[in-house]
């Protein structure tokens, strides 16, 4: 009997051990990939940014937390780490099954909210990486329009490689760049994201729903893991 508490400590205690180690790898991935998407310059939306650095820095932060708590066997780190992992778990799922659940409708007026408080800058980069101008018919109608030129590519200089005569219309078309390009030009950009918005918007709430049991995993193993009494002290005493 008491081999057997002694494994389920152990087994608790390095399975713990496992999964703070792959706490800390993702959250110096997330911490890399924002601070190389803002060195690249391809991205330079600050606010985006420093929302991954910031995910990645507190996910660092908590992986550190149950780290020593898991291997000092540590009743208070792990009681707040517990109750860390909790809060994780709660803001994770709540997030992942919206995400999941949001309609084509809804992710147009989040993007279009997005768009609206976006810098000229911002605009300028996702018209040029995505071939397009403006957010939709309405916007690039607008006077004056909410988004840089198509054209001569605004203050930035990012022309729109397959923007040639931009023409104000509700025909959302414009002249083709080259003779026998049969291909729209200047289309607007909610409807170039379209396919990349839907297969993103899937692929994070999958993700951050199959996180969110690694997170819950983590709370019923610190919680057992808390309860185990540690074979290498007084056997009298509870930890």
């Amino acid at each position: 009997m008491a081999s057997t508490k002694n494994c389920s400590f152990f087994f608790f205690k390095y399975a713990l051990i496992l999964l703070n180690i792959f706490f800390l790898l993702v959250g110096i991935i997330l911490i890399a990939v924002g601070v190389g998407a803002r060195a690249s310059a391809k991205f330079t939306s600050l606010s985006l940014l420093g929302g991954i650095v910031a995910c990645g820095v507190i996910l660092l932060f908590v992986a550190v937390l149950g780290f020593v708590g898991a291997v000092k066997h540590h009743q208070v780190l792990l009681f707040f780490y517990m109750i860390a992992l909790f809060v994780m778990f709660i803001i994770l799922f709540a997030v992942s099954i919206a995400v999941l659940s949001l309609s084509e409708s809804q992710r147009q007026k989040i993007l279009h909210a997005s768009w609206r408080i976006s810098s000229n800058s911002t605009r300028a980069e996702v018209q040029f990486e995505f071939n397009c101008c403006g957010f939709d018919n309405a916007s690039r109608t607008d006077s004056p329009p909410d988004h840089p030129s198509c054209t001569n590519g605004g203050p930035d200089g990012l022309k729109v490689p397959k923007c040639g005569n931009e023409t104000r219309s509700s025909s959302s078309t414009c002249q083709p760049l080259f003779t026998g390009d049969l291909t729209p030009c200047c289309s607007p950009c909610y409807g170039a994201w379209t396919n990349s918005i839907e297969k993103l918007a899937r692929s994070a709430g999958g993700v951050g729903l199959t996180f969110s049991f690694f997170v819950i995993g983590g709370v019923v193993f610190t919680y057992y893991y808390r309860n185990r009494k540690d074979p290498s002290v007084n056997p009298r005493a509870f930890l």
